[in-house]
């Protein structure tokens, strides 16, 4: 499967757990996350784009499966809704990767955030790295 119209070399893929049709893709030095439904490949779903500096990490939340998690430089973790409860993006107009989709959650930290990961065991914990800290973070 070739990812469509990436500019640059992939940092990270994340596949979601509860729905293994969606994949997320970053970019080295991107600000977007890129989700694919594998059954449309050539086309992603959304780009999720308000970071203002590169992504460093991805992780799908392991309830649901209808949130993520990106952390990037931009020293935020952001949480976004990918898919509703009724299977249909929350934005959906047809209009692809071209919607501007806004994240539902917020966190800033004092530094860029380096790693992120939705605890498996504890659904509404995400514990988020930067500089020398581990911080949770509860949703």
């Amino acid at each position: 499967m070739k990812i469509p119209k990436q500019d640059c070399p992939l940092l990270r893929l994340e596949w979601n757990k509860r729905d293994p049709r969606f994949i997320a893709t970053v970019g080295m030095d991107s600000n977007k996350v890129v989700i694919l439904d594998i059954r449309f490949p050539t086309t992603p779903l959304m780009e999720l784009s308000k970071h203002k500096a590169s992504v460093n990490a991805i992780s799908w939340s392991p309830r649901t499966g209808r949130q993520i998690c990106s952390a990037g430089d931009d020293s935020r973790a952001l949480i976004w809704e990918v898919v509703s409860k009724d299977g249909v993006r929350p934005d959906y107009s047809g209009a692809g990767a071209n919607s501007q989709v806004e994240p539902e959650m917020l966190y800033g930290s004092t530094a860029a955030i380096n790693n992120v990961s939705w605890s498996p065991a504890e659904l509404d914990w995400i514990a988020i790295a930067f500089l020398t800290k581990l911080q949770l973070l509860k949703v």
